[in-house]
Order: C-alpha cells, then structure tokens, then sequence
C-alpha cells in the first residue's frame, strides 16, 4: 500500500514586502512523459515555524491560495507577532493541490525564517 513520504516542505526566508504576496511554497505539477502517467502531486502541510532573529518584534502575514495573492478570507495568520530572537510555532493540517494551491506571505521586514514540515503524495 502507498503511503505518503514525510519531508521538509519549506526552509526559506521570509522577506520583508508591504504587498505579502510572494510565493513560499506549492508542491508543484507533474505531466505525463514517456510512458509515465500525469499525477498531480499533494502536501499536507503539518508544522509551521517562523523565526525572528531581529532583536525586535515582528510581524507576519501567511495565506492560502492562487499564486502571488493576498486576497481577503484566505489568510491563516495577519499581523501575527514574534517577539525578538523567538519563534512562533503552528501545528495542524493544511492540504495543498499542485500547482493550484500555494502558500503566499511576507514578514514586516527582513531577518526572519519560515521552516515547514509535512507529508507528500501523488493522486
């Protein structure tokens, strides 16, 4: 039985942008070649942590849907804070679709990380 394979899904910065739009993360598209069927690749993202290594708060937006949007009613955190040198720590499950599904955002400004973890599948 197939099983979906554990895996480091981000580990980037998160810059600093007044628009929040950057693209952080989708799993991508695969498109048939030579005998190997199209499958469309899914993630399930499971843990979220962001680190300010600013020794002043921060503050950071993250939002789920089309690429480079910011749209209302699609953000998971708005304005979230991180006190200086901390970190900020997100459990739960959030499914994201190849290629139709992103995970957008930015932080208020420069120095800060964002790392998550989850699971890969294809379907």
């Amino acid at each position: 039985m197939a099983s979906n394979n554990l895996a480091l899904l981000v580990n980037a910065a998160l810059n600093g942008t007044p628009t929040y739009t950057t693209n952080i993360y989708s799993p991508g598209t695969i498109t048939g070649n030579a005998g190997l069927a199209a499958a469309t690749p899914f993630a399930v993202m499971r843990h979220i942590h962001v680190f300010n290594k600013n020794a002043s708060a921060i503050t950071f937006r993250l939002q789920v849907g089309a690429t480079g949007a910011a749209a209302a009613g699609t953000e998971i955190f708005y304005d979230q804070s991180v006190a200086g040198n901390t970190g900020f720590d997100w459990y739960g499950a959030i499914r994201f679709i190849g290629g139709t599904t992103f995970l957008t955002g930015a932080a208020s400004t420069t120095l800060v990380n964002i790392t998550a973890w989850g699971e890969l599948g294809m379907y």
